[in-house]
């Protein structure tokens, strides 16, 4: 197996600096900071107060600053609401994603542990936190950025997170709009409920706390394209959609309750028959 490298076009990087930084932020997001090290970050959510996503994001640490790698087409909206959060506290919020590069990186496993043991020091080279099936996470600076091994397409990556089942902003959800346990967060490292107050903690814990679990995004296989948008249907009920593709697997947006009272019947996309299977994340 080779390594496969994809360099994210679509990220934004927010530096956070100043002494209340680290309080600040763990006041707000849904990661228990403590798990933050030099070598390495972690995945977090910041809410809406009725428990809603505004932007997923890594959070890496930059000496005693912080960098948030998030999706450029929220950055704005994140450093208003991180600013608006602020009040009183000594903290500076810049955009200096013009100057910083993310690349995901994942195949054969020996030379993905030497790409972390011998990155640079202005490098950030750590593994996945979400899953670490996905492979290595590296942010560093756009101007230093090395040559890299097996670069492959947006489709090769998305066909990648496809088969492994974890969602991503922009493509199978938007902000605002889901609740995490809709896209699996509570499942992939995002939340930590003993961390103590976050913005939508209340609302999130009580989900988790009455096994509220409605729905959750499942991988579609078919045997032609699937097309974003279709419905997910057994017999007249609709069970959910298609969020992404690749291919002719998918991820889907699904009504647990709905699914459960279909039983054995047929599953169709546009007319196909679709199997829905749960991400192996999700079996245990």
């Amino acid at each position: 197996m080779t390594v496969h490298s994809y360099t994210l076009p679509d990220r934004a990087i927010l530096h956070l600096s100043g002494p209340d930084t680290l309080d600040f932020l763990r006041g707000l997001v849904t990661q228990s900071l403590t798990k933050l090290t030099d070598d390495q970050p972690v995945y977090s959510l910041l809410l809406t107060p009725q428990g809603k996503i505004i932007s997923d994001f890594f959070i890496a640490k930059k000496d005693d600053d912080l960098l948030l790698e998030c999706p450029a087409s929220v950055a704005e909206t994140l450093k208003k609401k991180l600013t608006l959060y602020k009040l009183r506290a000594t903290v500076e919020i810049e955009d200096v994603s013009h100057v910083w590069t993310a690349v995901q990186m994942w195949g054969e496993e020996e030379r993905l542990e030497k790409v972390i043991a011998e990155a640079p020091a202005f490098l950030h080279a750590y593994r996945d936190p979400r899953l670490p099936a996905l492979g290595v996470r590296v942010l560093g600076p756009t101007q230093a950025k090395p040559a890299l091994p097996g670069e492959v397409s947006r489709a090769e990556w998305d066909g990648h997170r496809t088969a492994l089942g974890v969602p991503e902003f922009d493509r199978d959800f938007v902000s605002e709009q889901t609740f995490p346990m809709d896209v699996n967060m509570d499942r992939l490292n995002a939340i930590d409920y003993k961390k103590g107050c976050f913005v939508g903690q209340e609302v999130a814990s009580r989900m988790k706390r009455k096994g509220e679990v409605r729905k959750r995004t499942l991988i579609a296989d078919a045997t032609a394209p699937l097309a974003i948008g279709s419905p997910v249907m057994a017999g007249e009920s609709t069970l959910g959609e298609i969020t992404s593709t690749a291919g002719n697997q998918g991820l889907a947006l699904v009504r647990l309750d709905r699914l459960d009272k279909a039983g054995d019947t047929g599953i169709f996309v546009d007319g196909q028959t679709v199997s829905l299977t749960l991400p192996p994340y999700l079996e245990d």
